[in-house]
């Protein structure tokens, strides 16, 4: 069996299905759509087509967490810059927002800008994807690449 995808048709779980037929009945379609192969339980528009797992998934199964998958990710990135500037994590940093050493402050300060300004973007790319505005990154690099950078570490 084959499923026609449609690549203009997103929704909160995928890609739509809109049509499926037997493996010697596809046809040329226009550039926005392809053919996938599916089991036979697939049905055109009663399953939608998830491009990163290559799986395929109805409104009624569960679909994947990949808000919590990019949220784990980008904690794991903050993380991983703090750490970078001497400090155990992104909150550890923060704490040192009203140290009285300057070096702290300016370093806590731009690190706490920047963990806000990426989680508003995460929050704002997450909310667009489940919109079907936006296609969901496929992977969690891609996701990072989408958000802020990080900032160079200030120098008192």
């Amino acid at each position: 069996m084959k499923a026609l995808i449609s690549t203009t048709e997103t929704g909160p779980l995928g890609l739509r299905v809109a049509q499926v037929v037997a493996d010697n009945d596809i046809f040329p379609v226009a550039a926005s759509l392809y053919w996938v192969s599916c089991g036979s339980e697939v049905v055109a528009d009663t399953y939608w087509y998830v491009e990163q797992t290559n799986t395929f998934v109805t409104a009624t199964q569960p679909a994947p967490d990949y808000a919590a998958q990019f949220s784990a990710a980008g904690q794991a990135y903050l993380d991983s810059v703090a750490q970078s500037w001497q400090y155990n994590d992104i909150a550890t940093a923060a704490t040192y927002y009203n140290s009285t050493v300057a070096k702290f402050q300016a370093e806590s300060a731009a690190l706490v800008a920047w963990r806000d300004q990426f989680w508003v973007a995460a929050e704002t790319l997450m909310a667009e994807v489940l919109a079907g505005t936006t296609p969901m990154p496929a992977d969690n690099a891609a996701f990072l690449a989408l958000m802020p950078a990080a900032p160079a570490r200030p120098v008192v």
